[in-house]
């Protein structure tokens, strides 16, 4: 992915960052299905206007504290 995401930030030396970045936790003692995070995280990238871009998203499970982690790549116009 990083190599993916490299080749478009070649398109747009320009930008600013390469790769958007955020973090969504649950609140303490909240448990959500792989299923609702998916809907977060769609949810979110598609409030900030990330329709159509690459992206990932990671959720961890190895520790109490229950999140994930978004990264999208800009748009390449």
């Amino acid at each position: 992915m990083a190599h993916e995401f490299g080749e478009v930030r070649q398109l747009r030396p320009n930008l600013g960052q390469a790769v958007f970045h955020a973090s969504i936790s649950a609140a303490p003692g909240e448990h959500l299905t792989d299923h609702q995070w998916l809907e977060i995280a769609h949810r979110y990238l598609g409030g900030l206007g990330f329709t159509d871009n690459q992206y990932v998203i990671s959720r961890h499970t190895d520790t109490d504290h229950k999140h994930i982690h978004l990264g999208a790549c800009p748009f390449i116009t």
